[in-house]
């Protein structure tokens, strides 16, 4: 869930949409790179999908961390 998914609720739905659960209102299908993939490519990833943050994940698929854009640049 990111702070673009909280604007286009409240945009959409007003105060309302809070009432949401964070899993409904995150931006899908989440945008991932392997937790070991070189910094250039997930650069070119955000810049592709035109997002900010951006999920590293293990080699079993679960979650490493988090990039953001301004981790990266």
């Amino acid at each position: 869930l990111t702070e673009r998914d909280l604007l286009r609720i409240l945009r959409k739905e007003g105060s309302e949409g809070l009432a949401r659960k964070a899993g409904e209102a995150a931006t899908r299908p989440l945008v991932t790179v392997p937790e070991d993939a070189h910094l250039h490519v997930a650069i070119a990833r955000m810049r592709a999908k035109n997002i900010r943050h951006l999920v590293a994940t293990g080699v079993d698929g679960t979650v490493a961390g988090v990039l953001s854009a301004r981790d990266l640049l």
